[in-house]
């Protein structure tokens, strides 16, 4: 009997777990490009054309000097969110100290904004539209 209602107590268990197939919002699905800069003191610097490319919660990053640039260097693995509006990328370039940043974002009708503040007079910004 008690094999009954452990059994019993395991499918319920099983059951009940949500099988998280969810997607993520519209915003973070699909293509962008735009630039990506660091903001010290009121002075942009490190100006680079960037492409991202959102599937799921997983995305490709790439860099170039020609605006629009259509390749992907691959090293984007995966994405989070979290409320109410961060999103922490893993590996997003391949240098130690960005193997995982946290950036505020903003969503507008056909474009997106990641902020990371890095101290209180230094941010990266990716200023991105969406590619039609």
């Amino acid at each position: 009997m008690k094999l009954f209602y452990f059994c019993l107590f395991s499918v319920i268990l099983l059951a009940s777990c949500k099988k998280d197939k969810d997607e993520p919002p519209e915003a973070f699905r699909g293509k962008y490009y735009g630039e990506f800069y660091v903001d010290k003191g009121g002075i942009s610097y490190n100006l680079s054309n960037v492409s991202f490319r959102f599937e799921g919660y997983r995305y490709d990053f790439g860099v170039s000097e020609i605006v629009d640039y259509p390749e992907y260097s691959h090293l984007g693995k995966e994405f989070f969110l979290t409320a109410p509006d961060k999103i922490t990328f893993k590996l997003l370039l391949p240098t130690a100290q960005q193997l995982k940043r946290e950036y505020v974002y903003t969503i507008k009708p056909d474009s997106l904004i990641l902020i990371n503040t890095i101290s209180p007079t230094e941010r990266e910004i990716f200023r991105l539209k969406r590619a039609r």
